[in-house]
């Protein structure tokens, strides 16, 4: 199975997702990544912590696919 992270394919993982513009779905990740808290990075961002909570989740969820497929076809 090949499976490439392109930006074909994020687009369809974060289509799932509910219609947060792609941007600030980017701009939670990324604080997220640099340390910051659930809480302040929806104050940041001004989204709601279910949100921040869910877009990790399905991200982590994503994540997992790719390394799982990744990890798979290198044996």
């Amino acid at each position: 199975m090949n499976f490439v992270l392109d930006y074909s394919s994020i687009y369809i993982i974060f289509d799932r997702m509910n219609k947060l513009p792609l941007t600030t779905r980017k701009q939670i990740l990324h604080l997220l990544c640099e340390g910051n808290s659930l809480r302040s990075t929806a104050r940041i961002t001004d989204t709601s912590l279910n949100t921040v909570t869910k877009l990790l989740l399905d991200a982590g969820k994503s994540c997992m696919t790719f390394h799982d497929a990744i990890m798979e076809s290198s044996r």
